[in-house]
């Protein structure tokens, strides 16, 4: 590294962690969160050699967000809440808050979520473009997204009304975007979430419509997160006394498990 000038070191170290965070969403997408926390430790530990906040707040959502994936909700918000200062141009902040409503909808402060994802609204109105978009951008689509997989563990009706809404929004937008620029696997994952919404809204029949294009997928299509959030879908049922002599649940059941 001897030879190389200061500003291009700084650019390699930059792209260094993007091939790093790239590696991790990869290992999450096959279930290894581990691995997948490695990658973005080095991410991280890019963006602070590089002297890029942005990436080093990317880095920190990124591990939030695999805690998440393992369920792990209070450390994704300490997470999170150490990106705070790294926070600066694009969408960073967007991303964060977003993700804060994530954990504290799992964490039961249903207050809180509304409040972050009030405050996202606000961030995205005054956020500057994304140097970079795609994984490392958090696009309009991807807010809606967010929005809808935080408020869909909520109770209360007007919650999962909005997850509902953002969820649809989400996969129309995705959907008339050029291919190149559609993230598929979220774009599957939105689905999902509008059929949790909508099973918490007593709606089975509008639930199953929603997911059966997902179900329908290739295997090689069926990441983790797609296996993690159906095989939940069942147990929602399974949990919700309003489906108990359903034979609709019935059926949703035995199709949401089929083959799982």
């Amino acid at each position: 590294m001897g030879a190389v000038h200061p500003n291009e070191r700084a650019d390699l170290y930059v792209g260094l962690g993007r091939v790093s965070g790239v590696l991790s969403y990869a290992a999450l997408d096959l279930g290894q969160a581990d691995t997948a926390m490695l990658h973005s430790e080095v991410s991280r530990k890019m963006g602070s050699l590089s002297g890029s906040r942005s990436l080093v707040a990317w880095a920190y959502g990124t591990e939030s967000l695999i805690e998440r994936f393992d369920q792990n909700y209070e450390h994704a918000r300490d997470l999170l809440l150490s990106a705070q200062p790294y926070i600066g141009e694009g969408t960073s902040a967007v991303r964060i808050l977003c993700g804060l409503a994530q954990c504290s909808a799992n964490l039961g402060d249903s207050a809180a979520a509304m409040e972050y994802i009030g405050r996202a609204k606000i961030a995205r109105d005054h956020a500057d473009s994304d140097s970079v978009e795609g994984l490392f951008g958090f696009s309009p689509a991807k807010q809606e997204y967010y929005t809808a997989s935080a408020l869909m563990w909520l109770s209360n009706t007007a919650a999962l009304k909005e997850a509902e809404r953002s969820a649809t929004n989400a996969i129309a937008i995705w959907e008339h975007e050029p291919v190149e620029q559609r993230s598929l696997d979220d774009e599957a994952l939105a689905h999902v979430y509008l059929a949790t919404s909508l099973i918490k809204l007593g709606e089975i029949d509008g639930a199953m419509e929603a997911v059966r294009p997902i179900l329908n997928l290739p295997e090689e299509r069926q990441i983790s997160w797609i296996r993690k959030r159906i095989a939940q879908l069942s147990d929602l049922i399974t949990r919700d006394s309003r489906y108990r002599h359903s034979r609709a649940a019935s059926a949703a059941i035995e199709e949401l498990r089929a083959d799982r």
